[in-house]
């Protein structure tokens, strides 16, 4: 029985902060990849890791602790500790017929100011997203959301560079079946402080 009790205990004591204090900047070492989704159609649910509800993964950023992961509604909760919460859907769920998804997080630096950058990506056909996430005054926002297809033939891929307080988002969309012809726009954005604004060309005016 011993044993048996030490076994289960290592997966909760793997994910929890219980190492000495980090850097700044510095994550818990979670899973690459967390889940938490119910199948529709028999409301199976899958969780990576089992205990995957108590162990979001944790940043540090400008000194507030910030939390990224599943709750029981089966969405993405970015919190940050005595400020505020963002809430974000997984993607593929039309796609999967599931509710929840799948997410990855990680510390992005080579932005204006530090960011998450979470990608939800099912490992099946289906849309997928990447979204920086920026936390100014203790708030998380939405700063650049990248969406992309995976659903052959149909295919829509993002990438984005940064460059000071400058990005340029890349989307490629294939427009026949054989990939042959890619339709290519580019749309560039800046940093106001918060979030990227929209300063292309095309853009035009903003409605009333």
């Amino acid at each position: 029985m011993r044993v048996t009790f030490l076994l289960a205990a290592v997966p909760l004591v793997a994910h929890a902060d219980v190492s000495p204090p980090r850097p700044s900047g510095a994550a818990v070492a979670p899973p690459e990849m967390i889940e938490y989704s119910k199948s529709e159609s028999d409301g199976k649910i899958t969780a990576t890791p089992a205990n995957v509800l108590e162990t979001p993964y944790r940043f540090q950023i400008d000194g507030r602790t910030v939390t990224v992961g599943f709750e029981k509604d089966f969405k993405i909760h970015v919190r940050v500790a005595g400020g505020g919460e963002i809430v974000l859907p997984a993607a593929g769920q039309g796609y999967m017929s599931r509710v929840g998804g799948n997410l990855s997080a990680t510390l992005f630096k080579r932005g204006p100011v530090p960011m998450l950058e979470l990608a939800s990506r099912p490992e099946a056909c289906s849309d997928y997203w990447e979204i920086y996430v920026s936390v100014v005054d203790g708030v998380p926002r939405n700063a650049l959301e990248l969406d992309g297809l995976a659903d052959p033939p149909s295919m829509s891929t993002p990438s984005v560079r940064f460059d000071g307080d400058r990005a340029v988002v890349t989307q490629r969309t294939a427009e026949d079946e054989e990939g042959k012809k890619v339709r290519v726009t580019r749309t560039r954005y800046r940093f106001d402080g918060r979030v990227y604004v929209d300063v292309s060309k095309r853009a035009g005016p903003r409605s009333k």
